[in-house]
């Protein structure tokens, strides 16, 4: 697996990556395995190259991996921009009337 694809697949079960420091941090901890650990250990330098250019969460501090959505004129995960669309504006959104 390739270093994107390692981050598109963390991205798929619902895992956000950041970077504190020297640590890579994974959220939420429930949803990662030892075998999904091991991988982002191995391959530490080559995932360090690819999130060094990804843009980083404006509302939560996480590496987006996947299109980013905007909030505020900066980039944000998508339900990261929802929630505080919601937040400020106090109201559902259209979309939430469909679930």
């Amino acid at each position: 697996m390739t270093p994107k694809g390692l981050l598109f697949e963390l991205h798929n079960r619902g895992i956000r990556v950041a970077l504190r420091g020297e640590r890579f941090v994974l959220r939420p901890k429930n949803a990662v395995s030892d075998e999904l650990v091991e991988l982002v250990r191995a391959n530490r330098p080559a995932i360090l190259e690819v999130i060094a250019r990804r843009p980083v969460c404006c509302e939560c501090g996480y590496v987006i991996i996947e299109r980013e959505a905007w909030w505020g004129g900066d980039p944000c995960h998508r339900q990261c921009g929802e929630d505080a669309w919601r937040r400020v504006w106090k109201e559902p959104l259209a979309s939430d009337a469909a679930t």
